[in-house]
């Protein structure tokens, strides 16, 4: 698969419901790129199911990454989520996936993601603030994952993260409707 086969997917779903959009393009892609999937910042599982689902489809793992309840001091109060229910909504999903409780910025990160080499596709969705989108962005690219999909893309430190990270990345930007709430970034 080529890039612009990669940007034809993703531009062609972009009129799909989010949890939609998403899982249908990690579905028709994850065929075509060697790897398994991550997911920074899981909430309460919602975004987790789907790429759990097509993850098992394709012979592939999901390694979440989200430090719940132990990272609380440093999130603003709306993105604590509880790790309780996003145990609950995972339960049938036991197996497909590994959890690491730590945030992104702990170097041990780094040990659950090298075990899972190569990677496919990332989603970011952990905190929002310039700093720390920057740092995952950076952390994913250190391990040449193909596709990156983020969250919240018009947010103020997102949008500035990801417009640093691209000057600065061997990644392009594949351009989908505004009003979408996600991004896309193909490795080049």
């Amino acid at each position: 698969m080529v890039a612009k086969d990669v940007i034809r997917i993703i531009q062609d779903n972009k009129n799909l419901g989010m949890k939609d959009r998403l899982k249908t393009n990690l579905s028709q892609v994850l065929p075509f790129i060697e790897g398994n999937v991550i997911e920074i910042g899981a909430g309460f599982g919602d975004n987790t199911i789907g790429f759990c689902e097509v993850a098992n489809n394709h012979n592939r793992h999901v390694l979440v990454i989200d430090p719940f309840e132990s990272d609380w001091e440093n999130m603003p109060e709306s993105y604590r989520y509880p790790y309780e229910i996003f145990k609950k909504t995972m339960h049938p999903y036991e197996g497909l996936y590994s959890l690491c409780k730590k945030s992104s910025l702990d170097e041990e990160v780094k040990i659950d993601m090298e075990n899972l080499l190569p990677i496919a596709f990332a989603y970011v969705d952990g905190l929002q603030s310039e700093e720390a989108v920057l740092s995952d962005l950076r952390l994913m690219e250190k391990y040449d994952v193909k596709l990156i999909g983020i969250d919240d893309k018009n947010r103020g430190g997102v949008k500035e993260a990801i417009e640093i990270f691209l000057e600065e990345s061997k990644y392009n930007l594949i351009e989908t409707q505004e009003n979408n709430r996600e991004a896309y970034l193909w490795i080049k």
